[in-house]
């Protein structure tokens, strides 16, 4: 559990880190877009996780959703 906490907190570091670098670069006139791929990777991310949670306890999803999720799940591990 603290494994995990502590992964989450690293992750929120790193998050806020690349916000800040963006925000530095883009008042240079630099368009870095790599902050917001990031945040968005790891909101896919929670999701996923959020809906492995769900299916842990015994609850279905339809087979299209849970097709579509083990698809994306795997390209991102590529």
């Amino acid at each position: 559990m603290k494994h995990g906490l502590l992964k989450k907190a690293l992750e929120i570091i790193i998050m806020f880190s690349l916000l800040l670098i963006q925000r530095v670069a883009i008042i240079n006139n630099i368009n870095i877009p790599v902050a917001s791929i990031i945040v968005g990777i790891f909101c896919f991310i929670e999701f996923g996780s959020i809906v492995e949670n769900y299916i842990s306890m015994g609850n279905k999803l339809p087979e299209k959703i849970m097709k579509w999720f083990k698809v994306a799940k795997d390209k991102i591990k590529k």
